[in-house]
C-alpha cells in the first residue's frame, strides 16, 4: 500500500475526514493558467482602449465632415447667386441700353 493511502485511511479513522493530496505539476498548471488569463485580459484591455480611442476619433471626423459640407453647400449657394446677380446686372444693362436708344 502506497505510503500516502495509509496515512489517509488512519486520517479518515481517526479525524473522520479525508486528505486530500493535489499533485505538484497541477497547482503549476493552475498558476500558469491564472498567470496567462491575467495577461491575456490586459492585452484585451489595451485593445479595447485602442478600439475605443478609434472609435472617438471616427465620430469626431465624422462631425467635422458634416460641418464642412455644410459650408460647401453655402459656397456652392453663394457662387450660384453670384453668378445670377452678374447675370442679372449684365441684362439690366442691356435693357437699359435698349430702352434708352429707343
Amino acid at each position: 500500500m502506497h505510503p500516502y493511502t495509509h496515512a489517509n485511511a488512519r486520517a479518515q479513522e481517526e479525524l473522520r475526514r479525508y486528505n486530500y493530496v493535489t499533485p505538484k505539476n497541477y497547482l503549476d498548471f493552475i498558476n500558469n493558467y491564472k498567470r496567462a488569463l491575467a495577461g491575456n485580459r490586459k492585452e484585451v484591455d489595451d485593445m479595447s482602449q485602442r478600439l475605443s480611442g478609434g472609435l472617438q476619433k471616427l465620430e469626431q471626423a465624422a462631425l467635422e465632415v458634416d460641418a464642412m459640407q455644410k459650408e460647401l453647400s453655402e459656397a456652392k449657394v453663394r457662387a450660384r447667386l453670384c453668378v445670377f446677380t452678374c447675370a442679372t446686372e449684365q441684362l439690366m444693362c442691356c435693357l437699359g441700353a435698349r430702352a434708352s436708344q429707343e
